[in-house]
């Protein structure tokens, strides 16, 4: 049992870990811990999870506490919220990388001149 704790307590989120992925390390977690006749509570899961996350999500879980009562939430609603960021994120950072660009003739930029004066 003291190796499950200290497996429980070492576990942390890596920087390209996906929320999904790290919910599943807790799942095993709480296997185990079935299979050794110990249940976590839910409160503990959900304390895990936010004091693991990397601070990308840190003003995602200040605007959640502000808002909810995270000793009750569960955590499969913490989760889920996490991964909409975490999806929200992920396509922000991809449309970072485009950009447009928008090729003139010289008519047009003539055109474009005289308009604008």
């Amino acid at each position: 049992m003291r190796l499950l704790n200290s497996k429980f307590e070492n576990l942390r989120i890596d920087e390209d870990e996906t929320i999904l992925a790290y919910d599943q390390h807790l799942g095993e977690l709480a296997t185990e811990a079935f299979i050794f006749g110990k249940m976590i509570a839910n409160e503990r899961f959900v304390n895990k999870v936010i004091r693991s996350l990397p601070e990308i999500f840190n003003g995602k879980i200040w605007a959640l506490e502000e808002v909810k009562d995270t000793s009750k939430m569960k955590l499969t609603e913490l989760i889920s919220i996490l991964q909409v960021f975490e999806m929200n994120s992920m396509a922000q950072k991809k449309d970072k990388g485009k950009s447009i660009a928008f090729q003139f003739s010289n008519d047009t930029y003539k055109d474009f001149v005289q308009f604008g004066q």
